[in-house]
């Protein structure tokens, strides 16, 4: 709902670089809620698909999935919020390069956390599938963040100086986001 690469641009522009980092920790903080909201999901999971109708297979598979990325929801938030202070400052090979690197690792992950690897890890099938996404959002999280704290600190960002609630930023934030977010989670749910 609340995305930072806009206001991370704008203050780039402005060379406000305590703002940028603002707008990063904020987003942060909302992406760490929101996971903590989207765990919430999981003890309703069961009931959720077997409203949809499904075939009671489909629905196992899809419950077992789903119950799992729940777990990764939250990274997979945050990693995006990260990316949004190399993004907003137009440096989007660094985020291509993240991204990629992640999904190739996702994808070795995949087939050795589905089919299992001989000796070593049991076929997972849809829950490997899952795992295996997870695993790569908290490495995307884990790089982003070791890559703003380098960049921090050999571009002068104040980075834990502006590590604090920040209402009127956070307002705005949410109040140029909610709409968008909204629109998001509506095709999702869609």
């Amino acid at each position: 709902a609340a995305h930072p690469t806009p206001f991370v641009a704008k203050y780039d522009g402005a060379g406000r670089k305590d703002r940028v980092v603002a707008s990063v920790w904020q987003g942060a903080g909302l992406a760490i809620l929101a996971g903590i909201v989207l765990m919430g999901l999981l003890p309703v999971t069961d009931d959720l698909f077997a409203r949809m109708g499904h075939e009671p297979e489909v629905q196992r598979y899809e419950v077992e999935y789903f119950s799992v990325m729940l777990w990764g929801a939250g990274a997979t938030i945050l990693s995006a919020v990260l990316s949004s202070f190399f993004s907003g400052r137009g440096q989007t090979r660094v985020v291509m390069y993240v991204n990629g690197g992640v999904a190739l690792m996702n994808v070795g992950l995949d087939y050795a956390l589905i089919f299992g690897v001989e000796g070593l890890i049991p076929a997972g099938g849809v829950r490997g599938a899952a795992l295996a996404t997870i695993i790569a959002q908290y490495t995307s999280v884990v790089l982003f963040a070791v890559l703003i704290l380098r960049e921090c600190r050999a571009s002068g960002y104040p980075l834990w100086q502006e590590f604090r609630l920040d209402r009127s930023l956070l307002g705005r934030m949410l109040g140029y986001g909610t709409p968008n977010g909204i629109h998001c989670a509506v095709g999702i749910a869609g």
